[in-house]
């Protein structure tokens, strides 16, 4: 035995005597207060264990377990990942709504076809604003941003578009009517008309007025 086994095992002893004497040398009286003490000390130990955290668990109190309550009524993590998701196409739909709403007053407001025009290559990348006088688009030149109006900016890209705005005519998918378009074709009708009445011999017919063929 060493030294401090033996030191260890007088401590002992002393305390066993010191014990026993408080009981007036009743062992028996010894054993039961031991053995109360070691059923109290074993029932802290469950407790304890019963309230140990886990491995990686976290403890919240407070205000963090309130807030962790309020997460979960908002749903699982699975199910907020996919509202979040939904919101950000939403967003991105809204987006895009707004910057037709934007091109369509723009172009309109410079007396273009929006039909015609909205199909035009890289017009989705310029920036309207009908708020002015007259509209202007913001494009990029060499890596920065540029007003132009919008109608001398369309010219210079969209001839067909500008010799129309330029003669008062109007434009349907980049085709003017009146110059080989439908206005032909319904002056074509109209004469075709005429010329069946009178081979009859009646001119023109409340029947090709009332068609829209007479026209002034």
């Amino acid at each position: 035995m060493t030294d401090e086994e033996k030191a260890a095992d007088e401590k002992a002893q002393r305390n066993l005597q010191n014990l026993l004497a408080k009981q007036n040398g009743d062992a028996t009286a010894l054993a039961a207060q031991l053995l109360a003490e070691n059923a109290d000390l074993r029932g802290k130990n469950r407790e304890l264990k019963a309230t140990q955290k886990p491995d990686g668990a976290t403890i919240l109190t407070g205000d963090d377990a309130a807030k962790w309550k309020a997460y979960g009524e908002i749903g699982t993590p699975d199910e907020v990942t996919q509202r979040l998701k939904d919101a950000e196409g939403a967003s991105g739909e809204l987006e895009t709504i707004k910057r037709t709403q934007a091109m369509r007053e723009a172009v309109e407001k410079a007396g273009l076809d929006f039909a015609d025009f909205s199909t035009r290559k890289g017009v989705d990348d310029w920036k309207y604003d009908a708020t002015g006088e007259a509209p202007t688009v913001t494009v990029s030149e060499n890596g920065k941003d540029v007003v132009k109006p919008l109608l001398d900016h369309a010219k210079a890209l969209f001839p067909n578009i500008a010799a129309a705005v330029q003669s008062g005519t109007p434009v349907h998918n980049g085709a003017a009517i009146g110059a080989g378009g439908k206005g032909d074709e319904f002056a074509a009708i109209r004469k075709a008309a005429e010329e069946r009445e009178k081979a009859v011999g009646g001119g023109a017919s409340d029947r090709t007025q009332q068609l829209g063929l007479n026209q002034q």
